[in-house]
Parts: structure tokens; C-alpha cells; sequence
């Protein structure tokens, strides 16, 4: 079953279900996060978009008692004018994963 990462619709691109977890971050919850938007950031590119036009962001945590954590890496990939955000209790998919990434964004 083949999956998008993103998907463009117009002028509207979708980035969807970015996890960060890899072998060496499995419960780091930070490094996770981190690796989520990289990943997000890669996909953003590749549709000729970056983080500045991104407009909305769910992300999706295992223990949201854990949201202030990710605070200071959202701010490093939206330094000046945030998107929109919502932070969602979840179980995902991936055993290991801890935080899971959508984003919307508009050019």
C-alpha cells in the first residue's frame, strides 16, 4: 500500500503522520520531535515550500503531560510567526514513536 508524505492540492500542501522515531532516539521524546520536523521540512521542500508557509500543525503525543517538552523545538523550526497548533493525546502506530507531526501549508 503506498503512502504520500505529502499531498498538493492547489495551492495547499498536506504533510501527514511524520514520525521521528529511529534506533537511536526511541525514547527521546525531544530528539523525536526534532527528527519529525527534519522530515516535515525535507517534504516541505520537495514541494517547493518551506516552514515560513505552513499555516497549521497538529501533533499528535503519546503522554501530552510531555507537551511542554517539544515547546523549544517547535520554536526552532517556527521562530518568528508560529502556525496555528493543536496538540493531541494519541497512541500511534509505531511502538516506539512518541510524537507524530501534520502540517498544512499554503503558497
Amino acid at each position: 500500500l503506498p503512502v504520500s508524505t505529502a499531498v498538493r492540492a492547489g495551492n495547499r500542501v498536506f504533510v501527514s503522520g511524520v514520525l521521528g522515531n529511529t534506533d537511536t532516539n526511541v525514547a527521546d521524546l525531544p530528539g523525536q520531535t526534532r527528527e519529525a520536523f527534519t522530515r516535515v521540512g525535507r517534504a516541505l521542500d520537495l514541494a517547493g515550500l518551506t516552514f515560513a508557509d505552513v499555516v497549521d500543525s497538529t501533533i499528535y503525543l503519546r503522554d501530552t503531560s510531555q507537551a511542554a517538552a517539544i515547546e523549544a523545538i517547535f520554536r526552532e523550526f517556527f521562530p518568528r510567526d508560529p502556525p496555528a497548533r493543536t496538540i493531541v493525546g494519541a497512541r500511534l502506530i509505531a511502538r516506539t514513536g512518541l510524537a507524530e507531526i501534520l502540517v498544512t501549508a499554503v503558497k
